[in-house]
């Protein structure tokens, strides 16, 4: 059957000829929408998006107008006070290393904002550049630090402004990376001022990226220029941008449509009904999360050294085992390698050869292990290489003078609404191996505070307890029963209190994983049994739960 489903059929009747099959007009106002929908971003430039029923980008970039006088900067700040909905983009960027570079008008952007909070004190902080500001369709401008424009007068009214908005005038400003701005801010969560990428974030979790480009295309009716078509190829963070023109058109984009997408992302978010939780738990948030990245977490840097010692003790007498067991030397982080070794020298079985020599994947050699020790050492080598590399030497270079680390908390990432970590991720820390769990032992609280973990207690189980109105798992949450531990007791058939840690954190697997509506052959990948046991494990869970079964068949 699935030769038959991977052959193609031939003689199928086919009801037109190849030249029905030509496109003739690819640049339609149908395909147009249809690209845009695909986000399909290089096509787009080849349209006439202005014929396509989008609005013309030349138009507006002819509004753009750049300020570099505290007189005119002053007067705009003055009207601004007076506008019911503005927007605005603070805009920031590196001292340059090159003297006469200072001395030019640049400008630098960072998709994932430039400032590092916490990890420098307020005057440490990255050197304002400009400020985006629109006030209407008409009104759109891009103030410039320069000689007769200074930061300070810039951050002092935008303050000011900030402070205006609290007590109610302008009644609204919208902005985007909103997080990245509040170290230069003096900003509680209760002012007005609302990030458009987390809105647009929270009407389309799915997306990569909410930049002012996207928010135009999706709720502007505006396809803009994004900051590389702009500026360049070039690493927008770092990079020093002395051509004023692009700079400057850069920044009243951000303004622009931080304006100009408010009323739909508004409109939109309370036709969802997600308005209350955008302003009420979303934006909040913002407020949370930066001051989270501020305060930073203690790190211990001697243990953490001691801790990458005794990793490289332990890889170091892998590395020797390995050799040994395979009677000869060799780059054991080498796939083409380790694969001939494997597969050709030794001979073992399930060898997956590619183009580029002998599969070594994790997948592959997990099926290996339980009958070749030296398949378990070189997993084993893997992962405490990636330890060292990405925690013991890896953490020590976010180490702030301060003694923690201030890495980032992300809003806009994950689909499922979690928030994630960058600059390290500190939520990917291992624990499955000894060694790993480790180094949760250098990360330590200030004195006289405690470190607090809290979690929900198997959310995905009782929403499927509710759902699906079974009996028996209702009955098992309302007397405080331990769900993984009874799933483990019914699979397995063993009593609850012989039910092991291993079958516990199984039965844990099959659990989640019906929930997700898991295969027979997902579940013995990911527990490394065979499809038959899965099969059992799964009709075994069926059996305890028959109120799941129902509720998941009716979907």
């Amino acid at each position: 059957m699935s030769k038959e489903l991977a052959a193609i059929c031939i003689d199928c009747p086919v009801e037109f000829t190849y030249e029905d099959a030509k496109i003739e007009n690819l640049y339609t106002p149908e395909a147009y929408q249809y690209m845009k929908r695909l986000e399909f971003k290089s096509i787009l430039t080849r349209f006439d998006a202005s014929a396509m029923g989008d609005k013309s980008t030349s138009n507006i970039e002819d509004r753009f107008v750049l300020v570099k006088d505290e007189k005119t900067a002053e007067k705009l700040f003055a009207k601004a006070g007076r506008t019911p909905v503005l927007g605005l983009q603070l805009i920031t960027g590196r001292e340059s290393r090159k003297k006469e570079a200072a001395e030019q008008l640049a400008f630098r952007f960072d998709e994932n904002g430039e400032v590092t909070a916490g990890k420098k004190a307020r005057s440490g902080l990255n050197p304002v550049t400009g400020l985006a500001l629109c006030l209407g369709e008409e009104d759109i401008y891009c103030m410039a630090v320069g000689e007769a424009l200074s930061q300070d007068l810039i951050l002092d009214r935008l303050r000011t402004l900030c402070a205006g908005a609290a007590a109610g005038n302008p009644k609204e400003i919208w902005v985007l990376n909103l997080k990245e701005m509040l170290p230069y801010l003096e900003l509680t969560d209760t002012a007005p001022v609302y990030d458009g990428g987390v809105a647009g974030y929270l009407l389309n979790p799915l997306k990569d990226t909410y930049a002012y480009d996207d928010l135009a295309r999706d709720y502007v009716g505006l396809t803009a220029p994004s900051k590389a078509d702009l500026l360049g190829k070039e690493d927008l963070g770092d990079a020093l941008w002395s051509e004023e023109k692009a700079a400057v058109t850069c920044a009243c984009y951000m303004g622009y449509i931080a304006l100009k997408a408010a009323a739909s992302l508004k409109g939109q978010l309370e036709a969802e009904g997600m308005y209350k939780l955008y302003t009420e738990i979303e934006m909040p948030l913002i407020y949370s999360l930066f001051h989270m990245e501020q305060e930073g977490v203690k790190v211990e840097r001697g243990e953490l050294k001691a801790y990458g010692d005794r990793l490289k003790v332990r890889i170091a007498e892998l590395e020797q085992e390995i050799y040994r067991d395979t009677e000869r030397e060799f780059n054991i982080n080498s796939p083409k390698q380790l694969g001939e070794i494997l597969f050709e020298e030794m001979k073992l079985p399930g060898g997956k050869k590619t183009k580029t020599g002998y599969s070594t994947a994790a997948d592959v050699l997990d099926k290996l292990a339980p009958d070749y020790p030296v398949v378990q050492k070189i997993l084993d080598y893997r992962q405490l290489t990636k330890l060292n590399s990405t925690y013991a030497e890896g953490l020590a270079a976010f180490i702030g003078p301060d003694g923690r680390i201030h890495g980032k908390f992300n809003q806009t990432i994950t689909a499922t609404g979690r928030i994630s970590s960058t600059e390290p991720n500190l939520q990917n820390i291992p624990v499955r191996m000894e060694l790993g769990r480790e180094i949760r032992k250098v990360f330590v609280p200030k004195e006289g505070c405690v470190f607090v973990d809290a979690d929900y207690s198997q959310i995905e189980l009782r929403i499927l307890a509710h759902m699906s109105d079974d009996r028996r798992l209702i009955e098992a949450y309302r007397s405080a029963q331990d769900i993984h531990a009874i799933t483990a007791s019914q699979v397995f058939h063993v009593p609850l209190d012989e039910v092991t840690p291993l079958q516990r954190r199984n039965a844990k697997a099959v659990n989640f994983g019906i929930v997700y509506g898991i295969s027979a052959f997902g579940l013995s990948e990911d527990l490394s049994i065979s499809r038959k046991e899965a099969v059992e494990y799964i009709e075994k869970y069926f059996e305890t739960y028959p109120g799941v079964k129902t509720f998941l068949d009716a979907w």
